[in-house]
């Protein structure tokens, strides 16, 4: 299997109206037994996706999915950042789903989980 998964994620900005409808069919699946794991962020303001998605993370994003550096500090340098800095993005983005952390004995190296982002933003 290749480093990169093929497969895209969602990010959706919706209404709080259209997020309430959305944890109520989320429910529904879960109750029947229907629920799939899906890759998708579902975000109720514009302002939450900028927090996720700021420049200087979709910058790491980007240069992990080209360089596939080996470690934190390797992207650092990559990208001219300090190093800490990016160990907490990281692990923000780690948290959302949309990379990973891999532990190669002394190394840890990011991988991003996906081959494209598509944001959504409902108009509602």
């Amino acid at each position: 299997m290749g480093r990169f998964k093929v497969k895209n994620i969602e990010i959706i900005a919706m209404s709080d109206k259209e997020y309430g409808k959305h944890l109520n069919d989320m429910y529904k699946k879960v109750k029947n037994r229907k629920a799939k794991s899906e890759e998708r962020i579902v975000l109720t303001s514009i302002s939450d996706l900028n927090k996720i998605l700021t420049p200087a993370r979709i910058r790491l994003i980007r240069t992990i999915k080209k360089k596939n550096p080996r470690s934190i500090s390797v992207l650092a340098k990559l990208l001219g950042r300090d190093r800490a800095n990016v160990y907490r993005d990281l692990k923000y983005l780690e948290g959302l789903g949309l990379i990973s952390l891999e532990q190669h004995k002394l190394e840890t190296t990011p991988i991003f989980n996906f081959e494209k982002i598509h944001v959504e933003i409902s108009v509602s």
